[in-house]
């Protein structure tokens, strides 16, 4: 009886640690909306991500957009582009996939292995020194040449 009252007792108390760990205030790879920039190799890059409907995301068909792993039923436009000669150009993304790396738990990849990873941990990161953060990397490697950019907002 004590041996079954035990195993109770220890299996609501890991019940009650893993639902606590489920809420977005405490989970890692937070994504923000907003405008970001970074620089890689003398070229500077934008980003812009923006929360949309659920309609919005199945009408893109896969193309810039991403439903958030860790905070299900939450939708993003994802724009990255650069100028180069005036000229705006657009670096697209593809069918976002939710996958885990060693150092990141959320990080998307796309159908040309492109990644894109949170890197804000917590809300409270967005209430201090913003402009000091980086809150996204990416690493684009669809065409001929590779990009690793970490972007900070852009305030």
């Amino acid at each position: 009886m004590k041996n079954t009252v035990f195993k109770l007792l220890l299996l609501n108390c890991m019940l009650v640690s893993l639902s606590s760990c489920l809420t977005i205030e405490r989970r890692t790879n937070f994504i923000v909306p907003g405008e970001f920039y970074g620089e890689n190799l003398g070229v500077t890059f934008y980003l812009n991500i923006n929360k949309i409907s659920k309609d919005n995301f199945d009408a893109a068909d896969g193309l810039n957009v991403l439903e958030d792993f860790a905070n299900p039923n939450n939708y993003y436009s994802i724009y990255l582009y650069y100028v180069d000669d005036d000229n705006e150009i657009n670096l697209p993304f593809e069918n976002f996939k939710h996958t885990n790396t060693p150092m990141q738990p959320v990080t998307y990849i796309d159908d040309h292995k492109n990644y894109f990873t949170p890197m804000i941990m917590n809300k409270d990161e967005l209430s201090t020194q913003l402009s000091d953060k980086y809150f996204y990397s990416i690493d684009y490697n669809r065409y001929s040449y590779e990009y690793f950019v970490y972007f900070k907002m852009m305030l």
